[in-house]
């Protein structure tokens, strides 16, 4: 069974986003205790320490409010990406959150550390990883450039797919962006703000206020707070 993920196009840790996140926690089998949540601000390390602090911060206080135990993970370069004890909370979370900011960065400072290493053993035993904006876009298999190319490599949990977050802000994703992505990946995703594609048990779903845009192998679709039918994304490796 593929791992559980979320793909997040905009707001994380803002109450817009509260019915993704209850959706996500409702997926963890942690009936007898509070979740553990653990927040990485690595996508904004290069954005100073007042800026990912502030990240870590807010999504503690956020999944709190939603009664989990919440926990802020420094990983902010290669270093602390093999920290002990930084490995050790993530590898204790039910949920990891990538919150936003640069995803090329996101994948670099990660890629083959202990701390991706200790995400993906979440993932094995049937944990959730989200992501949002930048955390959404190095789950796919590349990372769009500025002007339609295929950019740098994702992680790949999402094989040939290209994510577009931030759907609705940016009208113009719609048109010239799109119609070059198309055919670099065998799916393009457009994610609203304040809403997730959600992969879980070798199902998709759109859930939030806004909706998910699929360019896939049955062509473009678009999903509002529904599940997407077998066969609207490639996902095989």
């Amino acid at each position: 069974m593929s791992p559980t993920i979320a793909l997040v196009g905009s707001g994380e840790y803002l109450a817009a986003c509260r019915p993704v996140d209850e959706h996500l926690l409702s997926l963890l089998d942690t009936a007898e205790r509070s979740p553990r949540v653990a927040c990485l601000p690595t996508a904004a390390a290069k954005d100073g320490e007042r800026v990912w602090r502030g990240w870590q911060e807010r999504g503690v206080a956020h999944f709190t409010r939603l009664g989990a135990e919440a926990v802020a993970v420094n990983v902010i370069d290669r270093r602390t990406a093999d920290d002990d004890d930084t490995v050790r909370d993530i590898a204790g979370a039910d949920l990891v959150y990538l919150s936003g900011g640069k995803p090329a960065l996101l994948h670099q400072l990660l890629e083959g550390t202990a701390a991706w290493a200790a995400i993906l053993g979440v993932l094995d035993r049937g944990g959730v990883l989200a992501g949002c904006s930048a955390g959404a876009m190095v789950q796919g298999s590349h990372i769009a450039g500025r002007r339609g190319g295929a950019g740098s490599k994702g992680f790949g949990l999402l094989p040939n797919t290209i994510v577009l977050p931030h759907f609705d802000e940016y009208p113009s994703l719609a048109g010239e962006l799109v119609n070059r992505l198309v055919g670099k990946a065998r799916n393009v995703v457009g994610v609203d703000g304040a809403t997730a594609l959600v992969r879980h048990g070798d199902r998709f779903r759109a859930v939030g206020r806004g909706s998910v845009t699929v360019w896939g192998p049955s062509g473009k679709a678009r999903f509002h707070d529904e599940d997407l039918p077998d066969g609207t994304l490639d996902s095989s490796g």
